[in-house]
């Protein structure tokens, strides 16, 4: 015999410390993902929200929008996958490698950047330098680069593009001087 209960969804669910803290934790990684996607676009990377399941650990997606120095071309695009840790330590040579198999399934001209709250490790740097296209960028919980760091496979994909940070904080993206 089949019984059948009335749902609403409206009705709060159970809570256990293990759900309270599955849904703390989903709403700081959702921040996390959100507060990075607002940062970067001041870059002109314009990214979208993809995470799920099935997003191949690729938590936002779009496209960097490049200036260039040529009047006949005003910008030029490269496609972007970014992944964000919001994690308490700074992230290890792992998270390289992992993001560096995310990019197996990506174009050739796809450039991933590693996002983290806690910064990253020698080791981390380390393999990023000798990984594919890979840029490491310190962000905090609220938004804010602390950091931008471009392999040099990336730095030569983007043309010698260099991200600065000024004294007051702001970030941009700086083109190399033309001949």
């Amino acid at each position: 015999m089949l019984i059948r209960t009335k749902h609403n969804d409206l009705d709060p669910p159970v809570e256990t410390a293990e759900s309270l803290a599955a849904i703390s934790m989903l709403h700081l990684g959702t921040h996390y993902e959100l507060q990075s996607m607002r940062t970067l676009e001041t870059l002109g990377i314009q990214l979208r929200r993809v995470g799920g399941s099935n997003d191949r650990g690729v938590d936002l997606r779009g496209q960097w929008i490049l200036p260039t120095s040529t009047a006949s071309d005003s910008h030029r695009t490269i496609p972007v996958v970014v992944q964000c840790k919001a994690e308490k330590k700074p992230l290890g040579p792992s998270k390289v490698r992992e993001l560096q198999g995310t990019l197996l399934g990506e174009f050739d001209s796809t450039i991933a950047i590693l996002v983290s709250l806690s910064g990253f490790t020698s080791q981390a740097y380390a393999a990023a330098e000798r990984a594919q296209k890979i840029c490491m960028v310190e962000i905090g919980l609220h938004g804010g680069c602390k950091s931008f760091w471009i392999g040099r496979k990336a730095s030569q994909l983007l043309g010698g593009v260099s991200v600065v940070k000024s004294f007051n904080g702001n970030i941009t993206v700086v083109m190399p001087p033309t001949l």
